[in-house]
């Protein structure tokens, strides 16, 4: 058998992937080629002296194992969208069997904002947020404390 030797390397890649990979990453309903957006976290800041505050959105998920990202933040008016999505590959760029997902976790510098609130999408996730007023500045720690203990 001249291919018995080729045969087993290809075996033992395959059992040495499922044993390294989370069982999330083989999940039945999850295409291994799409990004799943599981979680998103935002977070305001004080408000500062121009009344604006920074907000970042911690987004948690699976993409692909294979391929780069392509990672888009937008905003119109009080829509903030946040698009994360394959990366098509550019010429000379080594391309992989995509088989299963990865774990995701990033954080998104959303940009400061007014204070009011605003609708947040990630890919197919929506959420919103609020931006405290002037408020928010005098009790900025006892705020971040609070959405410590409680958030």
């Amino acid at each position: 058998m001249p291919n018995s030797g080729r045969f087993m390397g290809i075996i033992g890649a395959m059992v040495l992937l499922v044993l390294v990979l989370p069982a999330s990453a083989f999940a039945a309903d999850r295409s291994p080629d799409q990004v799943y957006i599981d979680r998103v976290d935002v977070t305001a800041g004080n408000t500062g002296p121009d009344g604006t505050a920074p907000v970042t959105a911690h987004v948690t998920g699976q993409v692909p194992i294979c391929g780069p990202l392509k990672e888009d933040v937008s905003r119109q008016g009080s829509t903030v969208a946040v698009t994360i999505a394959p990366r098509p590959l550019e010429p000379g760029e080594v391309t992989c069997q995509a088989i299963g997902l990865r774990d995701y976790a990033k954080d998104f510098d959303l940009g400061r904002f007014e204070p009011g609130t605003y609708s947040l999408k990630v890919n197919d996730y929506t959420t919103s947020f609020t931006v405290g007023g002037a408020g928010r500045v005098m009790l900025g720690p006892l705020n971040g404390m609070l959405d410590r203990l409680f958030g």
